[in-house]
């Protein structure tokens, strides 16, 4: 396994995107899901090789005990690699048992925005992060239209 990166240095352009699967995920539309994220992706000026991996509960929590040293299950984890050339945004599935499009497309975004450095956890990056977030989706939203998964 690569070594992570505490601190980001966002590069400035997504060059591939992938999805991988360690746990299903019934009714997502992944053609849909990659094309927003990577516009998402592009609008926050972010590059190198994206990995949104979904995984069960467990796996999530061994994840967030090994690398955050947390005790719990967390919806999304997000990891830059040490040479910022390659990203994971590890999902977990549970939270998208009821709507795993609209979900999976906010948590998606949610990783994004800690790819470019800010941390809502951070108290000083807490008020930029969720407007970050909030404006990608409403950009989102306003260029899909009636269009966004559902």
């Amino acid at each position: 396994m690569k070594k992570l990166l505490k601190k980001p240095n966002t590069p400035k352009r997504i060059v591939k995107l992938n999805f991988i699967f360690h746990s299903p995920v019934k009714g997502l539309d992944k053609k849909k899901l990659k094309t927003y994220l990577l516009i998402a992706a592009n609008q926050l000026g972010l590059s190198g090789i994206f990995n949104v991996v979904f995984c069960d509960p467990q796996l999530a929590g061994k994840l967030n005990l090994k690398f955050r040293k947390k005790n719990y299950q967390p919806d999304i984890l997000t990891f830059w690699y040490e040479d910022q050339k390659e990203a994971d945004i590890i999902i977990n599935t549970h939270f998208l048992e009821k709507d795993p499009n609209t979900t999976c497309l906010r948590l998606g975004v949610h990783g994004l925005v800690h790819l470019t450095g800010l941390d809502h956890v951070v108290p000083e990056h807490q008020d930029s992060f969720f407007r970050l977030e909030r404006k990608i989706l409403n950009y989102l939203q306003a260029k899909a239209a009636s269009t966004l998964p559902t």
